[in-house]
C-alpha cells in the first residue's frame, strides 16, 4: 500500500521532501510516524494478513493519486 499526501499553500521544509518510511503491519495494527509528524494509525482488525505499507512526503506530481471532483 501506498498513501501519498499533498501540502498546498504552505510553507515546506525542503529537509523532509521525498521521506519515508515503512512497516509491516499485521491484525493487531499499529502506526507509522514520520519526522514531520505525519502519522498513519492502523487500528486492529483493519488488516487480514501482515502488509507492508509505505507513508512519505512527496511533491512530485507522478506520485499524487488521480482524483475526481463530485459537485453536490
Amino acid at each position: 500500500m501506498l498513501f501519498v499526501a499533498s501540502i498546498v499553500g504552505t510553507t515546506i521544509n525542503t529537509s523532509l521532501l521525498n521521506t519515508y518510511k515503512s512497516a509491516v503491519i499485521g491484525h493487531s495494527g499499529g502506526e507509522i510516524i514520520l519526522d514531520s509528524g505525519v502519522k498513519l494509525s492502523v487500528p486492529p482488525n483493519a488488516l487480514t494478513e501482515r502488509t507492508e505499507i509505505v507513508i512519505g512526503i512527496t511533491f512530485d506530481a507522478n506520485h499524487f493519486p488521480k482524483v475526481s471532483l463530485i459537485m453536490l
